[in-house]
């Protein structure tokens, strides 16, 4: 894993997961990958701290309480179209469905590959 600072204009990600650990963990190792990165605990919180910082990518939890991830992307696609998503989930049952409407790129079964999430978000960062 590279250990390079956060380029002030490098692109921000959100991740978003019930399992806080989980997803500060994710958001370290993107941090460690050039990304600007910060992670929250749930839709809500997500929602706000989309208010508050142009986020360029989301990679979000598909199950969690109160907001399901997928509800999370079509909230914050609906007011930033923009932006892209990655969902992820245990459920391999949802890995087919077609959510690019919604701005989701993919979905990744978990347990995913790190470095795999890395070349999609960077693919999909492409102009």
């Amino acid at each position: 894993m590279t250990h390079q600072a956060p380029d002030p204009q490098a692109p921000h990600i959100l991740v978003v997961d019930d399992e806080a650990d989980l997803a500060h963990y994710l958001a370290l190792r993107l941090r460690h990958s050039g990304y600007n990165a910060k992670s929250c605990d749930c839709g809500k919180n997500a929602l706000i701290e989309l208010e508050r910082q142009p986020y360029r990518f989301i990679v979000s939890d598909w199950t969690m309480p109160q907001m399901s991830g997928m509800d999370l992307i079509d909230k914050a696609h609906e007011k930033y179209p923009k932006i892209k998503a990655i969902l992820l989930t245990g459920h391999e049952e949802m890995e087919d469905e077609d959510f690019h409407d919604h701005g989701v790129v993919t979905v990744l079964i978990k347990p995913y590959d790190f470095s795999n999430l890395l070349k999609i978000i960077e693919d999909s960062l492409k102009p």
